[in-house]
């Protein structure tokens, strides 16, 4: 099946999307703190399948995210591949369709992502303190801009994610030079379309679509600067909660 190269955003409550997925293997040989995916292959054919120990923590933890320091880790195929697995394994039928603008297989999802990791595609997360990715970003340079897909997990929603992964796409579209923000979404995607226009974005909208367009100042080197900065603190921000994750383990 063609599918549509460019991505579709999530934004808090709802998922939205437009790389369209394709059949391909499941990756479950690294596996990550407190999620799993399970391989349901059978006769050579892989699925990802919804693990009951990936869930979202209760509502105390939910707080202490939304209290915490939300750092931006720049995500590593070769390191997290498991984990974006599982994050987009834990959205649903629903926010998956949302996300990729189409009802998406598990088969379709993982070739998808094969893809993601062959073109270097980049993708950014929000992390938990179990190290579960609550929040994804991806970033596509085309000749239209930097189009930007986003997912959050339903707990997580509502708390601002989804805007901090859009103001981290303008940081690195404009480290870039490039200077226009382009979200796609569907147009029943009410919190998507909503999010789009506070965030300043010109809307248009045909039929089943709706495109949102922002004008980004030029860069400068502060921005490239700021970016880099940014990848950093979100490397360390990832390391302490490994560090902190391994101590708590112990106990």
């Amino acid at each position: 099946m063609d599918m549509r190269s460019q991505p579709r955003p999530d934004v808090e409550p709802d998922a939205g999307g437009s790389h369209r997925p394709q059949a391909g293997n499941l990756h479950t040989d690294r596996a990550w703190p407190t999620c799993q995916l399970r391989d349901t292959s059978d006769g050579g054919s892989s699925a990802l399948r919804y693990d009951s120990r990936y869930r979202c923590p209760g509502r105390r933890s939910a707080r202490l995210v939304r209290k915490a320091t939300m750092a931006i880790v720049p995500l590593q195929f070769s390191r997290d591949r498991t984990a974006i697995e599982a994050h987009f394994a834990a959205l649903g039928p629903r926010d998956l369709r949302l996300r990729f603008g189409e009802t998406v297989r598990p088969e379709m999802l993982v070739a998808y992502l094969d893809s993601v990791e062959a073109r270097n595609e980049p993708m950014f997360g929000i992390v938990n303190h179990d190290l579960l990715i609550v929040a994804i970003g991806q970033f596509s340079a085309s000749a239209d801009g930097l189009e930007v897909g986003l997912s959050v997990l339903p707990r997580y929603r509502r708390r601002g994610l989804g805007t901090a992964l859009l103001d981290r796409a303008a940081t690195y579209a404009r480290a870039r030079g490039i200077t226009i923000l382009v979200m796609h979404c569907l147009s029943e995607n009410a919190p998507a379309v909503a999010m789009a226009r506070r965030y300043g974005m010109s809307i248009v909208g045909s039929g089943a679509e709706t495109d949102g367009r922002l004008e980004l100042r030029a860069g400068t080197s502060i921005d490239r600067e700021t970016d880099a900065a940014y990848d950093q603190a979100g490397a360390l921000d990832f390391t302490v909660k490994q560090w902190q994750l391994a101590l708590r383990t112990r106990t």
